[in-house]
């Protein structure tokens, strides 16, 4: 996306986060609890899977909107709201649109080729007459989901703050007060992070993924809580980073790795609370996931913050550059792997190591080099 006043450490965050999804989607296969989730299925499982799949979904979805959010006022403002909407349109809306017809269904022909012969089916479907027959019935936009959902969003703020000069400086206001310092700043977020998510997600279960029309899905039970994170990283931008509770010289900073620490056990007891635990226990869930999504997006920020000190490094702004991009092809990409391994028997810590070394680079390899496409570098 385009920005203003770039700071290189988010940029990088946003690269190991985008390696954060790639591994999680590729751990999926190997997770008893999350192997639904994934394209291709797998016979070798192991439970230690269902805990590290979960440290890595409490955190970078929510990290990405709360990042995304930061540069939204800065963003509108130098392009008015004609111009900021077709630039979400262009970088967000296209790509989904042609995520969705063009490489997507290839990542669920593999999927389902691959569970036919899981099955002892004959796997004779042809990739035509599997899009016409399987995947023109609607089927999901994977992980590109969040695109739409993020354009959304930012149109929808763009609507009630756009030439609202008054209510932005009494955003502006509420926000130095809630956020300027660390400790209040970290205590508001992870309260607003709760209260957006808890009813929502109580009422829905926990519901993954709905399909509210052809290819626009959405988490449901974290819609109001994705929203929230955009919302209060709006708020950071517009009193600027460096006078809210983030910036460099905070407390929350320099603790940073403390807490990202603190999250690693967390996440084991969440994952205990949410899979293996029954009547109030099993509540604790939906407070414990927000305060996870919290310390870890304010940490990774801090950790970033405290490791690079807004310092520009070239292989880092390579990587960073490409990281919508490696996002964009790595679903495909990581399915395709994943079938070349699924019916291999070997360790299965080994499998998982081949599968990252490979897609990897891969993934890069092809962003990189699509990228030197004119259309393909002004949408992605």
């Amino acid at each position: 996306m385009e920005q203003t006043n770039r700071l290189p450490y988010l940029d990088y965050l946003r690269f190991i986060l985008t390696l954060f999804v790639i591994f999680h989607h590729i751990a999926l296969m190997f997770s008893p609890i999350g192997a639904f989730a994934s394209l291709v299925k797998n016979n070798q499982q192991n439970v230690v899977f269902d805990f590290i799949i979960t440290y890595t979904d409490t955190f970078f979805m929510f990290a990405f909107f709360f990042i995304s959010g930061i540069f939204f006022f800065k963003s509108l403002n130098k392009y008015g709201l004609k111009e900021f909407a077709k630039s979400r349109f262009t970088r967000l809306i296209i790509p989904f649109i042609i995520g969705w017809l063009f490489l997507n269904p290839i990542g669920y022909y593999i999927g389902y080729i691959s569970t036919l012969i899981t099955q002892g089916i004959p796997a004779e479907v042809s990739y035509s007459g599997y899009f016409i027959n399987e995947f023109g019935k609607g089927y999901q936009a994977g992980h590109l989901w969040f695109l739409w959902y993020l354009f959304f969003v930012q149109l929808v703020l763009a609507l009630i703050f756009h030439n609202r000069i008054k209510l932005i400086e009494s955003l502006k206001r509420i926000s130095i007060k809630l956020y300027s310092k660390p400790a209040s700043f970290l205590f508001t977020f992870t309260v607003f992070a709760i209260i957006s998510y808890w009813p929502l997600a109580y009422f829905t279960a926990d519901l993954f993924f709905i399909n509210i029309y052809g290819p626009f899905n959405l988490e449901i039970s974290r819609a109001i809580a994705y929203f929230t994170f955009f919302l209060i990283g709006a708020s950071i931008g517009l009193i600027g980073i460096q006078n809210s509770g983030l910036s460099s010289s905070s407390k929350l900073v320099s603790f940073s790795p403390w807490m990202l620490f603190v999250s690693i056990i967390l996440s084991v007891i969440y994952t205990y609370v949410r899979f293996y635990s029954f009547g109030l226990v099993y509540q604790l869930r939906y407070p414990l996931m927000m305060v996870l999504a919290v310390l870890q997006t304010v940490g990774y920020i801090g950790f970033f913050s405290l490791i690079f000190k807004n310092k520009e490094l070239k292989l880092w702004n390579l990587f960073s550059d490409h990281s919508f991009a490696i996002y964009f092809y790595h679903y495909v990409i990581i399915a395709i792997i994943q079938f070349a391994f699924f019916r291999l028997e070997i360790d299965i810590w080994i499998k998982l190591l081949l599968i990252n070394l490979i897609s990897i680079p891969l993934t890069f390899v092809i962003a990189y080099g699509s990228k030197k496409i004119d259309f393909v570098r002004k949408v992605l």
